[in-house]
């Protein structure tokens, strides 16, 4: 199949699976069916194990949070959030949640336990806040017991 669009040509084989998406589309022929995929098990995060001893200093940690600090990290443990959906649900501007980030962490060092907080993404439309793995028990634990 030759494609041509604004100046460009495109040469896809007959045996490509877009070819027969794009008959469908332009001459109406029904899709193939759809692939069958097996789904993982969706389990929530952290709570896939044996209850975990939360250790001293990790309980001086929380203990030492505010509370909007404890409520972003009990968030957080469901799954990783954008930085628009923290500020929403924690009523704080930009600025006012990477103060939050930065206290978390302050008190993380201060009591020698792993920063919690992990960042995935460069730009803040691409960014995402999730818990470290190794942490994620215990902020599960602590949450639960408010």
């Amino acid at each position: 199949m030759k494609l041509m669009h604004r100046g460009l040509t495109i040469d896809l084989p007959d045996e490509d699976a877009r070819v027969a998406i794009i008959e469908a589309l332009l001459f109406g022929r029904s899709l193939p069916p759809p692939m069958k995929v097996s789904v993982p098990e969706d389990r929530p995060r952290g709570q896939d194990g044996p209850p975990v001893e939360i250790t001293e200093a990790m309980r001086r940690f929380w203990e030492r949070l505010r509370a909007v600090d404890r409520k972003e990290l009990a968030m957080l443990t469901h799954r990783m959030h954008r930085p628009d959906e923290l500020e929403r649900a924690l009523g704080v501007n930009q600025r006012r949640l990477a103060g939050i980030h930065s206290t978390i962490a302050r008190h993380a060092r201060a009591h020698r336990v792993t920063v919690p907080i992990r960042t995935r993404g460069r730009t803040r439309r691409d960014r995402r806040y999730g818990l470290r793995d190794e942490v994620l028990p215990w902020i599960t634990a602590l949450a639960a017991e408010r």
